[in-house]
């Protein structure tokens, strides 16, 4: 869990300028978007990778 906060902390979402309890639950929802669209971007990547390495070995 630590890891996850340290995460978005370290992509700027350490400080929540929203007041209130629904700015709160939006920044929070936004946090987790945010996480959630790193981790696609990642297992993307990665599959692009085994398949290029995947490519270069067949030829």
């Amino acid at each position: 869990m630590e890891s996850e906060i340290n995460s978005l902390e370290h992509h700027g979402l350490n400080r929540c300028w929203d007041v209130g309890l629904p700015g709160y639950l939006r920044y929070v929802g936004l946090g987790v978007l945010r996480y959630n669209l790193h981790g696609s971007g990642r297992e993307l990547l990665a599959r692009q990778r085994a398949e290029s390495a995947r490519v270069c070995l067949a030829a």
